[in-house]
């Protein structure tokens, strides 16, 4: 299968033909440019390489969804080794003209494709099932805990006793705020990081974090961060 996910290039045409036969006209040019932005935003939401246990099912029509604006959506079955999850794929332009998946004369320069709802967890989880994290990390200066990975993300924190919590905080909300900056520098390469807030619950440093379009790059980044700062006995995803 090489580098693509959503289908064997060599079978593109059959891909299409099956489309056909539930009423699906989509077009080979479509799909080359999605599969391009969807690798990309798939690896950077999930810190997953692509592979060929990742695939699309061509869509069936009686469970297929399209909606046409200026951000366009259709939901398809993304497979995970044996198992499935249903996805909602988007994609729109920057000149504001609205794609269809059966457009042939598509400018990949100019659409842009996404997964909307893309369960991080759920993917890791059918891909390492007997594995914490999407992503490796190794002498951490806390023990880490990885009770639940998504989008919208909490990490509980016990410090270490003498901690100044004030000074913590405000270093913490630095690293995001530079995090987004250097991906803004970068268009977003990394993704950002939509909203944060914090509180001291039961001496515990609570994080809420709405992971976006960062996704694993960040979480990873900022774990790894925390082990620098050296002030935490126990961290949980939760």
């Amino acid at each position: 299968m090489g580098n693509n996910f959503l289908y064997p290039s060599s079978y593109i045409e059959v891909y299409i033909k099956f489309c056909e036969k539930q009423g699906i006209k989509m077009s080979a040019e479509f799909l080359t440019c999605a599969e391009k932005h969807l690798i990309n935003d798939f690896e950077k939401k999930s810190g997953i390489k692509v592979n060929k246990h990742l695939s699309f099912a061509p869509p069936i029509k009686n469970e297929f969804t399209y909606v046409r604006s200026h951000v366009s959506e259709i939901n398809l079955i993304f497979g995970v080794n044996h198992n499935s999850m249903n996805v909602l794929i988007k994609w729109s332009s920057h000149s504001g003209r609205i794609y269809e998946f059966h457009d042939k004369d598509i400018n990949c320069k100019d659409i842009f494709f996404w997964f909307d709802n893309l369960d991080v967890a759920l993917v890791h989880k059918y891909l390492y099932p007997k594995v914490s994290l999407p992503f490796k990390l190794k002498d951490l200066t806390y023990e880490l805990i990885v009770t639940r990975i998504n989008m919208d993300c909490t990490l509980e924190m016990a410090l270490k006793e003498g901690v100044a919590t004030e000074n913590i905080t405000k270093q913490i909300d630095d690293f995001i705020a530079d995090f987004n900056h250097q991906s803004e520098k970068k268009d977003r390469k990394d993704g950002v990081l939509h909203n944060w807030k914090r509180e001291f619950v039961d001496s515990k440093l609570v994080y809420e974090l709405d992971l976006g379009s960062t996704g694993a790059v960040f979480l990873k980044k900022i774990l790894v961060y925390f082990s620098k700062l050296e002030v935490f006995k126990k961290i949980e995803i939760c």
